[in-house]
């Protein structure tokens, strides 16, 4: 008998030595990424971009500084911009919002305002052709015209919702990742606590999320208005700190807070990644397939500031010196 409850002892004190694997191990290290400068921006136009979107031969960039908000750049070389800062008719607040809705049209969601905004690129031309007003929401990601996935704020009191803009209605679906800590958060803090950054697969109804806070990875696929998840993923563990009576993220349990700089082609999705070690630091590009798993680890040579897949290109703002580029990465 004393035995058999050795044995147990011994296997219950190994599972608890088990070292967990490091979050970036778990890529295949394809080394440093080639890239190609495709414009110079003027200096003077961009202050902190904040979103990268290509619509026909043109990219719109969003700026969190300055008078204009957003950025066009043509690939033959014409650049203007649009969008004054204000709250007025067609003004804007801040530039978080802008996605892609189809080829050539776009939408900009002002969350501040609560308004989203529809635009349409004609002959390199920018025009706006309808705007709404919406509920309180963090932020959207377009599934059609109508149908907008929303990652969870007031109203909902869970992870995701659906907002329906023709029939003025937000479901709300999923609950929250299961609370590590005994007893639960209260709602706004489990707002913040699992903040999601979502990507959606082109042409399909599957949408990927990454908690910004914590490496949790979450497969969902839209039918209708009803979001399902398929599966949640965990790469490490929940682990949280308490900070001035508030429970926060801890440092094994963080994505560095950089998954708003993700996209995604029709194989798969690409997510900039920060490692810190000391005083140094390495930029990279992760890449996943569709259902959450790891697959590639990219290297670059610089501070990635916003990227965008089209047609199975990735490129991306990037801080080159001390000078803002729009460049194509080589990872495809």
């Amino acid at each position: 008998m004393k035995k058999r409850y050795f044995a147990i002892t011994v296997i219950v004190l190994l599972w608890g030595c088990k070292k967990e694997i490091p979050f970036i191990d778990n890529f295949n290290d394809k080394g440093q990424a080639t890239f190609s400068e495709i414009d110079s921006i003027p200096e003077f136009l961009l202050y902190y971009p904040i979103r990268l979107l290509k619509v026909e031969n043109s990219f719109v960039i969003s700026d969190y500084k300055g008078d204009k908000i957003f950025t066009v750049v043509n690939e033959s070389g014409r650049i203007f911009q649009f969008g004054n800062r204000g709250r007025g008719p067609d003004e804007f607040i801040d530039g978080y919002g802008l996605a892609p809705l189809t080829d050539t049209t776009f939408v900009v969601f002002d969350r501040m305002l609560k308004r989203i905004s529809f635009f349409e690129m004609k002959n390199d031309t920018i025009f706006c052709y309808r705007k709404m007003k919406v509920p309180a929401i963090n932020n959207i990601f377009p599934f059609n015209d109508s149908i907008f996935v929303t990652n969870g704020n007031t109203p909902f009191v869970k992870n995701y919702g659906v907002l329906d803009l023709y029939k003025d209605t937000a479901y709300s679906y999923i609950d929250y990742p299961e609370c590590p800590k005994k007893g639960k958060f209260p709602e706004q803090a489990m707002q913040r606590a699992y903040y999601s950054h979502i990507v959606k697969k082109p042409n399909s109804n599957r949408y990927v999320s990454f908690k910004s806070s914590h490496y949790i990875i979450d497969v969902m696929d839209l039918e209708g208005t009803k979001l399902k998840l398929l599966e949640r993923k965990t790469f490490a563990h929940n682990k949280w700190e308490i900070s001035k009576n508030v429970p926060v993220p801890g440092v094994r349990g963080t994505l560095n807070r950089i998954t708003a700089k993700i996209t995604g082609s029709n194989n798969q999705i690409f997510v900039c990644y920060k490692i810190q070690e000391g005083d140094k630091s390495q930029w990279s590009i992760l890449t996943f397939d569709w259902k959450g798993n790891p697959n590639n680890r990219y290297n670059i040579s610089f501070e990635p500031y916003a990227i965008v897949c089209k047609n199975d290109s990735l490129y991306c703002i990037a801080l080159i010196g001390e000078k803002y580029k729009l460049v194509k990465i080589d990872v495809l």
